[in-house]
C-alpha cells in the first residue's frame, strides 16, 4: 500500500493542471478552477495528446520533439483547412502552444531557434501586431 501511495503522489505531481477528485473504480480528476471531471484513462488516449517519436526525442531532445510534433499537427490542420499562406506558412500563437504543450513563452523562442538551426522549420515574424509564422 505504501508503494502505491508513493506512486500516486509522484503521478499527481506530474499533473499540474488537475487535482485529485473522487475515485469510482477509475481515478477521476477535476480541472483546477472547473467542475469537469476526467477519468485518468481519458488523459492518456483519445484526441487530446501529442504523438512524439522516441527517435525524434533522442535526436533533437524531448522538449524540441514535443514542440516539433505540435508544429506538425498545426501545419496539418492549416493545410487541411486550406489556410496556409502563399509561402506555405501558418501563424502559431505563443498562448496556443503553451496551452497545448505546457511549454512556456520563455521556452518557445529557444526551442524554435534549435529547430530552425537543424533545418526543420523556418520562423518569420510579420504584421502589426507582430505574429509568429512557421513553415515546416
Amino acid at each position: 500500500m505504501a508503494g502505491s501511495l508513493l506512486y500516486m503522489t509522484l503521478f499527481f505531481s506530474f499533473l499540474p493542471f488537475f487535482t485529485p477528485g473522487q475515485c469510482l473504480g477509475v481515478f477521476l480528476f477535476t480541472k483546477k478552477g472547473g467542475n469537469e471531471k476526467m477519468a485518468l484513462i481519458d488523459l492518456v488516449g483519445g484526441s487530446d495528446y501529442i504523438a512524439v517519436s522516441r527517435t525524434l526525442c533522442k535526436n533533437i531532445g524531448p522538449a524540441e520533439a514535443i514542440l516539433y510534433s505540435e508544429i506538425i499537427d498545426q501545419y496539418k490542420f492549416y493545410k487541411k483547412a486550406n489556410k496556409l499562406d502563399n509561402n506555405q506558412m501558418f501563424y502559431a500563437l505563443v498562448e496556443d502552444i503553451t496551452e497545448k504543450t505546457g511549454l512556456s513563452a520563455d521556452q518557445q523562442p529557444r526551442l524554435l531557434k534549435k529547430l530552425e538551426a537543424k533545418g526543420l522549420i523556418k520562423v518569420v515574424y510579420k504584421g502589426l501586431p507582430r505574429k509568429r509564422f512557421i513553415c515546416r
